[in-house]
This record gives C-alpha cells, structure tokens and sequence, in this order.
C-alpha cells in the first residue's frame, strides 16, 4: 500500500467509514428503505432553475478553460479580470436564489437551495463527508496498490495540487484555492447533482413506469414526482458519478472518484439539498489544498 497515502490518520479515518457503511447497510434493506420518505422538490427543474445555472454553466469553467498556465504568465490586470468575473459569476447565481425566495410565489424545485437553509444541514454534511473520505482514500489507495503490483509506479496528481507545490506567491495561491474550495463545488454540485442527476432520474423513472401497467395511468401522472422510486434514484446517482468520474479525465482516480460521487449523489437524494454535496465537496477539495500546501513548505 503506499505508505504516505495510509497513514495512522488515514486508517482510522478508514475504519471509522467501514464502521458507518456497514451501520448504513444494516438499516437501508436493500436500498429502498431510505427512499421512502426522501423529498422529491429537489427534482422540479424549470425555468427559476435554468436562469440561475445559466451563468454558472457558462462562464464557470473560464479560468479552468483558459489553463493555469497562460494565467500565470498574463499581466496581472488580465488575472484580476479573469478572477472578478469568475467571482462574479459565482455570486450571481445565489444572487438570483435571493430574488426567487423573495418575488416567486409558484412552488418552485431550486435544487432544494431555499428548502432548507445551510445551517441546517451542517452535521448531516460532515457525517456524510466523514463517510465519504474514508472510502475515497480506501478506494484510491487500492487502486494505487494494484497499478503498483501490475508494475506502473507513477501517480497522477491533479494539476491544481501540483501547481500549489510549486507556487510560492500568496496571490497565486488565492487564485488557486478559492476557485478549488469555493466556487468549483457549487458549479459542479449545480451541474452533475442539480441538472444531471435530477435529469437523468426523471427520464429512469418515465421509463420504469412505462415498463410497469400503463392501463390505470392518468393523464399527466407519467412527471408527478411521486412516481419516483428507489430504483430510479439509485440509477441516476450511479449515471451521474460515472459522467462525473470521467469528466476528470484521471483514470486513476476514477474508482475514487465514483465513490466519492455516489456518497455525494446519495446525500443530496435523501436530504433534498444540494448544500450537502456542496458542503461534501467544499470539504473535500479543502483537505487537499491544505496538505498539498503542507507537503510544499
């Protein structure tokens, strides 16, 4: 196993996420019993919902886009540009959250954002976070072990982390962590578990409930949101982390990063607020931050 992946930290961390799971298993029979009493208003995606992920989805991925190298050799006017926009945009989006928890009457989904506010979801957030992490380093550091027992020993390091171990200006490292533990979490949350996740849902239920006896459907019952079941759920949480998985580009993360997804996908499932996988993600992204500024000084 490699040594600087479990350490003592890591092991407990581990045992502790082992624990949990097999807790977790013991009490969902199957998987559906969680389900059963889940909300489904995070599942509304309508027009409220599009207008505030429009400029996330658009002007989000701009620095990552534009590449870490060419920003750093730009001018600084260029960078600061760069950078308030992306702030921005970032802050556009809960800005528009603001506007419809005042002026829209019609129930409306939001991503379970106005449901129920941040703080209420904090230690529910961490308890899945801790589970979350623990099967992440478990599932990396397997993967790790057997690219090592199949004779490839290099470990690929996302470029973000990298690119700290190397900087060594305060604000080249802002311009780096903000965009890691603030905004990318919110853009991604709101793009795989809000519009993904809650997609692809929607269509695995349509389809399962075509499957079953059409004869007594009412008219317009096919996109009730009571019709979603358990099975639907869990297909759209795996779709979804598979898509997420792959879209960071590291096949030896992937395992990982599945892992890590579903926890995510899950927690957003059973609580109906995307602040938890926010929250998750926030967390996790943090933790790599700071050892990676660690292991640079």
């Amino acid at each position: 196993m490699p040594a600087d992946l479990f350490t003592p930290l890591n092991i407990g961390w581990i045992g502790v996420s082992a624990a949990l799971l097999v807790l977790w298993l013991v009490r969902i029979r199957n998987g559906y019993r969680p389900f059963q009493q889940a909300p489904t208003d995070h599942h509304q995606v309508g027009v409220p919902e599009l207008a505030m992920i429009c400029p996330i989805l658009v002007f989000g991925p701009m620095i990552p886009l534009y590449g870490m190298e060419n920003f750093e050799s730009s001018s600084w006017q260029v960078q600061d540009l760069l950078f308030f926009l992306y702030l921005a945009c970032f802050l556009s989006g809960f800005a528009l959250l603001g506007v419809l928890k005042r002026y829209v009457s019609r129930p409306t989904g939001t991503f379970g954002l106005l449901q129920r506010p941040p703080g209420k979801v904090v230690a529910v957030t961490f308890i899945y976070f801790i589970l979350a992490q623990g099967l992440t380093i478990a599932a990396l550091g397997l993967t790790l072990w057997t690219c090592q027992q199949l004779g490839y020993e290099d470990v690929q390091v996302h470029q973000t982390l990298e690119k700290l171990k190397q900087v060594d200006s305060v604000r080249s490292i802002v311009m780096l962590t903000i965009p890691a533990i603030l905004t990318t979490p919110v853009f991604e949350e709101v793009f795989y578990r809000g519009v993904c996740q809650n997609l692809l849902i929607r269509i695995t239920a349509l389809f399962l409930r075509h499957r079953t006896s059409m004869e007594d459907t009412a008219p317009g019952s096919l996109f009730d949101l009571k019709q979603i079941t358990p099975a639907a759920r869990w297909t759209g949480i795996v779709l979804t982390s598979v898509f997420f998985a792959l879209s960071h580009a590291d096949w030896q993360h992937f395992p990982a990063l599945i892992v890590l997804s579903v926890c995510m996908g899950y927690s957003y499932e059973r609580t109906g607020s995307l602040w938890t996988p926010i929250g998750m993600h926030a967390l996790f992204n943090g933790l790599q931050v700071v050892a990676a500024l660690l292991w640079a000084n």
